[in-house]
């Protein structure tokens, strides 16, 4: 649900910042290849969780809180949280309009308040690429 140009500017700024590349997964069968492998390959993960009305197993209650811990239920911060995180935001070349955005897109979700009491399909996306030297 979040844009997709905001997280590339994020990323964009961490990379000129570290030089660490948040989109490397993407470019490595390019990299691969033009390094010489043949035969590239790229796999992708199917994993993902459900989460369902009502909250009534351990293994439900384990789903939301590993979903929790990945980071997606946060506590509402107060003012001064709110300030730090929006500032934190706007430190990557994000606007402060587009900060605000997000930062009400997230709060209005309210996954932690909400204790699943709505349908949830969490995929965290891995890929990896292999080749033939």
């Amino acid at each position: 649900m979040a844009p997709l140009e905001l997280f590339q500017t994020i990323n964009r700024e961490i990379w000129k910042r570290t030089g660490v590349d948040h989109n490397i997964g993407s470019k490595l069968p390019v990299l691969m290849h033009a390094a010489g492998l043949k035969h590239v390959q790229i796999r992708v993960s199917d994993a993902s969780r459900f989460l369902y009305p009502p909250m009534d197993t351990d293994d439900k209650n384990k789903i939301f809180n590993a979903i929790c811990d990945e980071g997606y239920g946060q506590a509402r911060p107060d003012e001064e949280g709110r300030n730090r995180w929006k500032a934190n935001i706007m430190s990557f070349g994000i606007s402060e309009q587009a900060a605000d955005t997000e930062i009400d897109r997230e709060l209005e979700e309210d996954f932690l308040s909400k204790r699943g009491g709505y349908h949830t399909v969490y995929t965290s996306l891995l890929t990896w690429c292999f080749g033939v030297v």
